[in-house]
């Protein structure tokens, strides 16, 4: 029973039209009905997918064995797929299935690592869905033996980024003692670095991140990486 003036919600979870009859009484005591039809487009029900372009997304596995430490998803003509790294060396194939099937699969349908220039594996996977749980197998080089995994691409993350390439980009540093006059940023890999130009030469070094966590070994020169654009950056000059 509903009062008069408020409205009652249909979620509807299959593609396909549907007769909905809602009955309720109002404030006078009179029922009353309505009915009407209600339609639910294939597209509403499938699995969610980014507009085409690059993103940097976040990806649950719920298994510190395997940990995805970075991952580039491209989205193309409502189809997905993503470049993901692990933190560690251990597996040399995944396999887009069970563990089981993975055993009895062909080699051809295994997926090979891709190591970075930092050594890192990386691993080009199709993304079916986003939010939900894809199962993956990995293939431990140790133990030749494969392991359930699960992949979890978060839609809520997803950062646009720009192809790989060399673009002359403008830089806002919020000071007149600390200008720039240039900036060349890189993309490579869905890694963005930045080489900036002051306008004076009077520091020598800079430090991405808070004046007081800075250390010696830890000050930089020249570039510095980039994780999103149009964000604010923290700096400590010397």
């Amino acid at each position: 029973m509903q009062k008069a003036g408020t409205q009652a919600e249909l979620t509807a979870v299959k593609a396909g039209t549907a007769e909905v009859t809602a009955t309720f009484t109002n404030f006078e005591g009179t029922e009353l009905k309505a009915t009407c039809k209600v339609t639910v487009t294939a597209s509403e029900t499938e699995n969610k997918t980014l507009t085409d372009g690059n993103y940097q997304v976040d990806v649950d596995t719920g298994n510190k064995m395997f940990k995805v430490t970075n991952c580039i998803l491209t989205s193309e003509k409502g189809k997905m797929y993503a470049v993901i790294t692990l933190s560690g060396t251990g597996y040399d194939y995944l396999y887009m299935g069970s563990a089981a099937d993975a055993a009895e699969a062909a080699a051809k349908d295994y997926i090979s690592y891709v190591a970075d220039e930092a050594g890192k594996y990386t691993y080009k996977v199709p993304v079916e869905s986003l939010d939900k749980g894809i199962a993956v197998a990995a293939h431990s080089i140790k133990k030749d033996k494969w392991y359930d995994r699960t992949l979890i691409f978060s839609s809520a993350s997803a950062k646009r980024i720009i192809a790989d390439g060399t673009y002359q980009v403008n830089a806002e540093a919020g000071g007149k003692m600390f200008r720039v006059t240039d900036c060349v940023m890189t993309v490579k890999n869905g890694q963005m670095t930045a080489a900036v130009t002051l306008s004076g030469q009077g520091y020598n070094r800079i430090y991405l991140g808070d004046v007081n966590n800075a250390s010696d070994d830890e000050k930089r020169t020249g570039s510095f990486r980039i994780r999103f654009l149009q964000s604010s950056i923290h700096f400590r000059f010397r």
